[in-house]
């Protein structure tokens, strides 16, 4: 049955998504893949690092359309479903920002939440500030 197959395939990348992404097969993701990927909220790997191989994703398929296109514009549609809020200032200072693919807005809603958590009023369906693996 196709359903099953596909819902073994979500839990083993769930699972294994660490894995996954250091895999060069991973390259071959569409990007409907990559979302539905991103989406999920049972990931299995720290947000940094699925934000590094999201950059990873969509500097291999630059290469595939042509280098004229900016990068920002390549991962647009993936971006949103990074959770920044979980990153540490350092990873959003060294690793995020230098990659300029993320609007300033949404850069500095993680980086005030990160440094004054007190101060931000979260809205529980916010999957900005939650945490993979919870429900």
């Amino acid at each position: 049955d196709c359903d099953e197959l596909i819902k073994s395939c979500i839990s083993f990348v769930d699972k294994h998504t660490a894995e996954v992404v250091k895999n060069p097969k991973f390259f071959e993701f569409t990007e409907k893949t990559m979302i539905e990927m991103l989406s999920s909220p049972k990931l299995s790997i720290e947000e940094i690092d699925l934000f590094k191989a999201t950059i990873r994703w969509g500097n291999y398929r630059r290469r595939d359309l042509d280098c004229t296109t900016p990068l920002k514009e390549i991962v647009k549609n993936l971006i949103p479903h990074i959770r920044f809020g979980l990153m540490t200032g350092p990873e959003l200072v060294n690793i995020v920002k230098p990659c300029e693919v993320v609007d300033f807005d949404v850069y500095y809603k993680a980086l005030v939440y990160i440094t004054a958590p007190s101060t931000v009023k979260v809205d529980p369906r916010d999957l900005f500030y939650k945490v993979r693996g919870s429900s």
